[in-house]
């Protein structure tokens, strides 16, 4: 190392001005202070990010039935905002749930994803599972249920009509199309087919890569409070000839029950001991009810007896008027005594009914959730091994 005379000199004397490209101190403070600008200053919002919504829906503000009200477009509240939470399925326990922490990490166990998913807590019974990616969406709901350290998951898609307390009646379920033509066994053909009786969703390998020309399976989507078709009718059509075609028979590959009365999957309304219990308690109120009835009418019918005696004796006895006004009263006083007995035994009647009821259908209540959910779901338990054969 040289002595400090011997060094090369930092800017040669015909260099007055710093070279092009080299920033001089004011310049270097301009851009700290604008890089510091950059960073105070709040970053643009992403206005078509699902944190943000749709800046298009605009909610009209009015009064309802004495509060402040918000009233939103039904296509904007079933379109524009669904649309952004149609990647989510939600998981319902039969009882409490296992805690958020284990339900993520029996999921990463026994899923492989392309994109991202995220877990979070809805109540003690359901869960919010949202996708980024639709196939992984797609692939999870398929399975219908899931087994997390013993406590089974049921899954369905998420919809603006969620209730924690009702199971949603739209279910995926195999449609099963024999001897439908070969050329239809194309996704965009088959699902035509099937769009009159609900919303396909996939076909089966099989059916995917034509090795099974004899039947056709697809899975759609169906609604279990509609009668659900047996057949659907596939024609051809030209201006010059009539129409023409033929009918296309439909097969269900295990449809599960669903209770119109409690919003249940896992058992019928004539199976459900809430409908049962109810129309029982009904029947022994119409049945009061009339007992009443006749209980009044019968009263009514002794006050107006009674009074066409006192009436008589009038007539018959005309200087005992003080008399018969007493005798009118008595009667009286005894006709409401009867009254009120009958109107008391009623009412010991109908507790006690009510309690003979309860105590009959008390031990079928408590045991209701667990028959209803088994008894129909028993056949489902293959639904834990990954479905692998699907193809969109």
């Amino acid at each position: 190392m040289g002595k400090p005379e011997e060094l090369p000199p930092a800017r040669l004397d015909h260099q007055k001005e710093p070279q092009a490209g080299i920033l001089n101190l004011q310049q270097l403070n301009v851009a700290e202070s604008s890089y510091a600008t950059k960073l105070s200053s709040p970053k643009p919002q992403n206005k078509t990010s699902i944190s943000y919504g749709c800046q298009d829906v605009k909610a009209r503000i009015t009064i309802h039935n004495g509060m402040p009200a918000v009233i939103f477009k039904a296509k904007d509240y079933y379109g524009v905002m669904a649309e952004e939470c149609k990647l989510t399925v939600v998981g319902k326990f039969l009882r409490t749930r296992p805690k958020i922490e284990v339900i993520r990490a029996v999921f990463m166990e026994n899923f492989s994803l392309k994109g991202t998913v995220k877990f979070g807590a809805y109540d003690r019974r359901s869960v919010f599972i949202d996708f980024s990616d639709e196939q992984d969406c797609k692939n999870f709901y398929f399975r219908r249920a899931l087994k997390i350290n013993g406590f089974q998951m049921w899954l369905e898609m998420w919809t603006p009509d969620f209730r924690p307390d009702h199971d949603s009646p739209i279910v995926p379920v195999w449609f099963l199309l024999p001897e439908l033509l070969f050329h239809c066994h194309s996704w965009h053909y088959a699902k035509q087919v099937l769009k009159p009786v609900g919303k396909p969703l996939s076909m089966d390998v099989a059916t995917f890569g034509r090795t099974r020309p004899s039947t056709a399976k697809v899975r759609v989507d169906i609604d279990l409070t509609k009668p659900q078709e047996t057949s659907v009718y596939v024609g051809q059509e030209e201006e010059t000839n009539p129409l023409k075609g033929f009918t296309e028979k439909i097969e269900y590959e295990h449809i599960p029950k669903y209770c119109k009365h409690c919003k249940l999957i896992g058992h019928s309304l004539v199976q459900c001991r809430a409908a049962i219990k109810k129309k029982s308690v009904e029947e022994i109120e119409d049945k009061i009810e009339v007992e009443q009835t006749q209980a009044s009418k019968q009263s009514e019918e002794e006050m107006e007896q009674t009074s066409n005696m006192i009436s008589k004796r009038k007539v018959n006895q005309p200087d005992n008027n003080t008399q018969d006004e007493l005798n009118k009263k008595k009667s009286k006083e005894r006709v409401k005594r009867k009254q009120r007995r009958q109107r008391t035994a009623i009412s010991k009647k109908i507790k006690k009914r009510k309690k003979q009821v309860n105590e009959h259908l008390q031990h079928q209540v408590e045991d209701m959730a667990l028959f209803s959910t088994t008894e129909d779901r028993k056949s489902n338990d293959n639904f834990d091994k990954p479905i692998r054969n699907e193809v969109q």
